[in-house]
């Protein structure tokens, strides 16, 4: 079988319109429905994004003595391959949090384009300790395959975070762009086959990297998805594109710490 007729199976296909939507990666494919339908693959697509970061700090630590430069350079790579789509849903919705309003007061706030000073504040905070937690696992870890495994951990369970985030929030009112993959995750084989696909890759990960530290990142999407979707259940409504976008990089962020934490 050729690679163009390997490319166009329903399968990878799919696989390469989530890595097309949900990164910066070029693969040049990207159909939403597709994307929502194949939602329950994303643990595939943080492992992607695990890999192509891992492999840039590696670089980084190698050609760069000083841990906080390349702890800086670790911001950089992260938005070169995710871009910064999480980040904006995640700005947008902690200005909603901040202003403390709830219900039709808070769609507003959530729509407004403008920055408010909640939302500065929470990426100010998230790019320090994000820089800070992988400055420390440079200065920690001296295996650079230890280095790579936390950091794929970290970005395999912000995906799962928001696959889960997606399954117990309300569907948005109207027609999001995440409207279509919230319908899609709710449905029992989706979950069964997401949750199926990550605890195979976290085994695989736990056959190359013996460590009690697989158990915490497996409950850490979790524990994120169900305090997030419960309170814009309870806040908006409902779970939207900016609610993903806040689990995603508070997973992220909180595995980011975790990491550092148990080094």
């Amino acid at each position: 079988m050729r690679i163009e007729e390997l490319l166009k199976m329903p399968l990878l296909r799919s696989l390469r319109s989530l890595i097309s939507l949900l990164t910066r990666i070029p693969v040049g494919s990207q159909d939403v429905e597709e994307a929502a339908q194949y939602f329950y693959l994303v643990p595939l697509i943080g492992l992607v994004e695990g890999l192509a970061i891992s492999l840039a700090i590696v670089v980084l630590r190698a050609i760069c003595e000083n841990s906080l430069m390349a702890s800086s350079l670790y911001l950089v790579a992260h938005l070169a391959v995710v871009g910064g789509m999480h980040l904006d849903g995640f700005a947008d919705y902690f200005d909603v949090v901040g202003s403390q309003k709830r219900g039709a007061s808070a769609i507003p706030i959530l729509k407004d384009p403008r920055r408010g000073t909640f939302s500065i504040l929470a990426v100010v905070v998230n790019f320090l300790v994000s820089a800070v937690s992988v400055s420390v696992l440079l200065e920690s870890l001296e295996s650079s395959t230890d280095l790579a495994l936390y950091l794929v951990c970290a970005y395999l369970a912000s995906s799962e975070s928001m696959f889960l985030t997606c399954f117990l929030g309300r569907e948005e009112p109207y027609e999001g762009l995440a409207k279509s993959f919230s319908r899609y995750s709710k449905k029992s084989e989706s979950l069964v086959k997401n949750l199926a696909i990550y605890a195979l890759t976290l085994l695989a990960l736990q056959v190359l990297w013996h460590s009690h530290i697989l158990a915490i990142f497996a409950l850490l999407p979790v524990a994120t998805s169900l305090i997030t979707s419960r309170d814009a259940n309870e806040r908006i409504g409902f779970v939207n594109g900016d609610v993903l976008g806040f689990s995603y990089e508070t997973s992220r962020v909180s595995a980011l710490v975790l990491a550092a934490l148990v080094a």
